[in-house]
């Protein structure tokens, strides 16, 4: 099956808490993997991956590589989101 290569998602609540403690708002989550229709419901959070985000820290900035692995790793951060983008891809 191919996938639909990025799929921009806006996050419930906006905001992420990392490892370090800090927790920040998100904006403009690029995801890879989102199963393209009509196997969009078939989608698997663990085969999903953050590829972009803006997250403000004072101001709007990129995430950093750690950060997206950080974002990508936590599974029920992912299986929210992903279902998310799903239910919003599937839904006329």
């Amino acid at each position: 099956m191919k996938t639909i290569p990025n799929y921009i998602a806006r996050p419930d609540g906006g905001h992420f808490t990392f490892a370090s403690g800090k927790r920040h708002d998100l904006d403009e989550i690029c995801i890879f993997g989102i199963e393209p229709s009509p196997f969009t419901r078939e989608t698997r959070a663990s085969d999903c991956a953050v590829q972009s985000a803006l997250i403000h820290d004072g101001e709007w900035r990129e995430a950093t590589d750690d950060e997206l692995d950080e974002l990508s790793n936590d599974a029920d951060y992912m299986e929210e989101l992903v279902w998310s983008v799903v239910e919003d891809y599937t839904t006329d």
